[in-house]
C-alpha cells in the first residue's frame, strides 16, 4: 500500500506529556510530531495506532477523554505487560460462549467477551487465538482420522499452535513496543483545517488531508499494534454517549478494522479494544480485551458491518458544507474513492496470502481422508501454515467486505457469475481453482467442497449447477459436522436456506422426521451446534424465522446447554430475540453452567466489547416475555 501522504507520528514520551491532544499542524510545526522515516533513521521503531471516534464537531477530544484514556491505558501496558489484559475478576463473571469458524465450521469455545482471564487474553494476543480456540482446534485431528505422527508434522511445519511460547518474554516484549513505540492519532497525524483562518491555507490543509485520509490503510500496514480507544461513557458535544458500539457504526472506523482484518499485520490482525467505563482508565484501572482471530472473522464480518453500509459525515451533511464567505459548496461522497481504496486492500490481502501457500507443492495433494480441500484446510488449522485459511477466509467474504446495503448478494447482477443455465463443467473446473484447488478428473474435489463454496459465499447460481449438474450431495456434512445449510445460515443467506431445504425436502419425500433431523443437524463435538444457531450467534433474524418456518426448532441445546436465544443474548442481537421469543423460545432455559439468556446479555460481551447499541433493547425483550409468562400462569 503507498502511502499519499507521509506517515506522521509522536514519540511515546512526547505523547504521554500531552495536556491537551492539539491538532496536526500546530504538533508539526513545534517538531513533535514528525514524518517518520522508516528505513532510515525511524527504522525498526514500532508503531502504535489508535483508533477513537471523534467527540467534537470541530476538534476531536474537547473534554480530554480519549487522550487522557489512551495515557492511561500505555501507562499500564508498558508497567504490567499482559496484566493489562483483562483479568476474571475484571469480567467479574467468567461467561463462556462460543463462536464458529465458517470455514471448517470448527466449534471455537473461546468468550464472546473476547478474553475473560489474563493468560487467556496475552495468548490470543501473542499467539493469534486463544487457549480454548487452539485446544479445540487440535481436538479436529479426530474428526478428521488424523494420526499423531501425521499431527505432529503439521505442527512441526509452520507453528501457529502456540505451545511452547515464552508468554514472560512476549509480556516483556509488548511492555517494550509500547515504552519505545510511536504514536499515529488521526487529529496529531492528519493535516486539520482548525486554526486556520486564510483560504488558500484551508484549501492546502483539505487537499493535505485528502491523501492522508486515503493513505490510513497504508499507515496501517505499517503499525505494529492497532488500539481501538472506545471507553464506555465517554460524551461526545452532541450529548451521545459513545462506545465501541458507536465507534464501529462509522465507515471510515469500519475501514481500519478491515484493513487489519484482510491484511493481518505482523500480530495476526488483534486490535486492543479499550471498552471498560471511562472512569476505570481516568483512576488506572482500565483494561484492554483482544479479539480472538478467527472468532473475529467468523462472528463479526457480515453484511451489516461493512465499510460502505456504515455512517460518513459527507453523506449526513447532504454532501454540502459552508465555505468561510458564507455560501454552500458541493462536497464528494467517501465512498467513491472509499471502494477504490477497499479493493486495493482486499486485492493486496488475497495476494500476500496466496504467495506464501502458492509456494507449499503439497498444498492441494494432502488428503486426509476427506479431500485435498478439507486436508488444506486442516493442514492450517491444526498447527500448519494459516495462509491459506486466512486467503480463504478472506475471499469467500467478499460479499460481506463489499456490501452497500443488507440485501443478499446477487452474483449475477454483480458479474461475479453466469446464471445456472448458462454454466459448464468448464466453469466448475475454474471454480475449484477459485478456491485453490486443482480441478479432478474423477470429480472428486467438487464433491467434497462443492456445496460449501457457494454456500458459503452466497453464490446461488453455482450452487444450483453443482447440485443439479454434477449432482454434489448438498446435504452430506463436512468431516466436523458442518453442511451447506449450517454455511448458509451463518452468513444470512436465505435464498440459500430456502432452496437447500426444498432440494432436500425432494430428496427425502417430503416433511417429516428425516428433514427435521437435518435442519437440527449439529456440527461434531466438542460443541454441537446448529444452522439457527449460527443464523442467532451472527444476528440474522429473517433467517431464524425462515428456518423455523421450514421446521427447525428454536430450542436446540449446544453441548454447554445454551439455546440459540442464549446465543443471540450473548451477542446483543435484539431482533433475533425477538424472532426467537415470538417462536417459543423460553427466555428462562438454563444451561449447564446456571445461565440463562438475560445473563448473558448483562455479563458477556455486548456492552463492554461487541459492536452492539441493543444491550437495553436485549434486557427489555427478554424481562418482558419473562413477565407474560409470569402472567400466563
Amino acid at each position: 500500500m503507498v502511502a499519499r501522504y507521509p506517515l506522521h507520528c509522536m514519540k511515546m514520551a512526547d505523547f504521554l506529556a500531552l495536556d491537551t491532544l492539539e491538532p496536526h499542524n500546530k504538533l508539526l510545526e513545534q517538531g513533535k510530531v514528525v514524518p517518520m522515516d522508516l528505513e532510515g533513521a525511524h527504522a525498526g521503531v514500532e508503531i502504535q495506532f489508535v483508533s477513537h471516534q471523534w467527540l467534537g464537531y470541530e476538534v476531536a477530544d474537547p473534554k480530554r477523554e480519549h487522550l487522557r484514556t489512551m495515557q492511561a491505558a500505555f501507562k499500564r501496558a508498558m508497567t504490567d505487560g499482559s496484566k493489562f489484559f483483562k483479568t476474571e475478576d475484571d469480567w467479574k463473571v467468567r461467561v463462556q460462549s462460543i463462536a464458529v469458524s465458517p470455514c471448517l465450521g470448527l466449534a471455537l469455545a473461546s468468550s464472546p467477551s473476547l478474553s475473560c482471564c489474563a493468560r487467556r487474553a496475552s495468548q490470543a494476543f501473542a499467539t493469534g487465538m486463544s487457549s480454548a480456540n487452539r485446544e479445540t482446534l487440535k481436538g479436529a485431528k479426530d474428526a478428521l482420522d488424523v494420526d499423531d505422527d501425521t499431527l505432529k508434522a503439521i505442527e512441526g511445519s509452520g507453528g501457529n499452535s502456540g505451545e511452547g511460547m515464552d508468554l514472560e518474554a512476549a509480556s516483556a516484549a509488548f511492555q517494550a513496543s509500547v515504552r519505545d513505540g510511536w504514536v499515529w492519532m488521526d487529529y496529531i497525524s492528519v493535516p486539520q483545517t482548525i486554526g486556520l483562518s486564510d483560504p488558500a491555507a484551508v484549501r492546502a490543509a483539505l487537499a493535505k488531508q485528502a491523501l492522508a485520509i486515503r493513505s490510513i490503510p497504508a499507515y496501517i500496514t505499517r503499525a505494529h499494534r492497532f488500539w481501538i480507544c472506545t471507553p464506555y461513557g465517554a460524551t461526545h458535544e452532541s450529548g451521545q454517549r459513545c462506545s465501541y458500539a458507536t465507534w464501529n457504526e462509522r465507515g471510515w472506523c469500519r475501514l481500519e478494522e478491515t484493513t487489519i482484518s484482510l491484511l493481518n499485520l505482523a500480530n495476526h490482525a488483534r486490535p486492543l479494544l479499550l471498552t471498560d467505563d471511562l472512569s476505570a482508565y481516568l483512576n488506572g484501572t482500565g483494561s484492554a480485551v483482544t479479539p480472538d482471530s478467527v472468532d473475529r472473522v467468523s462472528v463479526h464480518i457480515q453484511r451489516r458491518n461493512s465499510v460502505l453500509n456504515g455512517a460518513f459525515s459527507c453523506c449526513s451533511l447532504g454532501h454540502r458544507v459552508k465555505t468561510l464567505d458564507g455560501s454552500t459548496a458541493d462536497i464528494p461522497c467517501d465512498k467513491v474513492i472509499l471502494r477504490q481504496v477497499l479493493a486495493a486492500v482486499f486485492d493486496e490481502g488475497l495476494a500476500r496470502a496466496k504467495a506464501v501457500w502458492s509456494a507449499d507443492p503439497l498444498h492441494d495433494k494432502r488428503d486426509m481422508g476427506t479431500g485435498t480441500f478439507w486436508g488444506a484446510m486442516g493442514h492450517g488449522f491444526m498447527g500448519g501454515d494459516l495462509s491459506f485459511v486466512r486467503w480463504y477466509f478472506n475471499k469467500s467474504l467478499r460479499q460481506c467486505v463489499f456490501a452497500e446495503s443488507d440485501d443478499e448478494p446477487d452474483f449475477v447482477k454483480l458479474g461475479w457469475c453466469k446464471p445456472c443455465e448458462q454454466l459448464t463443467s468448464e466453469d466448475a473446473a475454474a471454480y475449484c481453482a477459485r478456491w485453490g484447488m486443482a480441478w479432478a478428473p474423477d470429480g472428486s474435489v467438487e464433491r467434497a467442497a462443492g456445496a460449501f463454496w457457494p454456500a458459503q459465499e452466497g453464490n446461488l447460481p453455482m450452487l444450483r449447477y453443482m447440485v443439479e449438474a454434477l449432482h454434489v450431495d448438498f446435504m452430506a456434512p463436512n468431516p466436523l459436522g458442518v453442511t451447506a445449510l449450517h454455511c448458509a445460515a451463518r452468513q444470512g443467506f436465505d435464498a440459500i436456506v430456502q432452496y437447500l431445504v426444498s432440494k432436500a425436502t425432494e430428496r427425502v419425500g417430503g416433511a417429516g422426521d428425516e428433514l427435521n433431523a437435518w435442519l437440527d443437524l449439529k456440527t461434531a463435538g466438542p460443541n454441537y451446534l446448529s444452522p439457527i444457531d449460527g443464523a442467532a450467534v451472527r444476528g440474522h433474524h429473517s433467517t431464524i424465522r425462515l428456518l423455523a418456518s421450514l421446521g427447525a426448532s428454536v430450542h436446540t441445546r449446544r453441548a454447554n446447554g445454551r439455546t440459540p436465544l442464549h446465543s443471540a443474548a450473548a451477542f446483543g442481537h435484539a431482533e433475533c430475540i425477538r424472532a426467537l421469543l415470538e417462536l417459543g423460545a423460553d427466555p428462562e432455559a438454563v444451561a449447564d453452567d446456571g445461565s440463562k439468556p438475560a445473563d448473558l446479555v448483562t455479563n458477556s460481551c455486548s456492552l463492554w466489547a461487541w459492536p452492539t447499541a441493543d444491550h437495553d433493547r436485549c434486557l427489555e425483550l427478554l424481562a418482558s416475555d419473562v413477565e407474560r409468562e409470569s402472567k400466563d400462569k
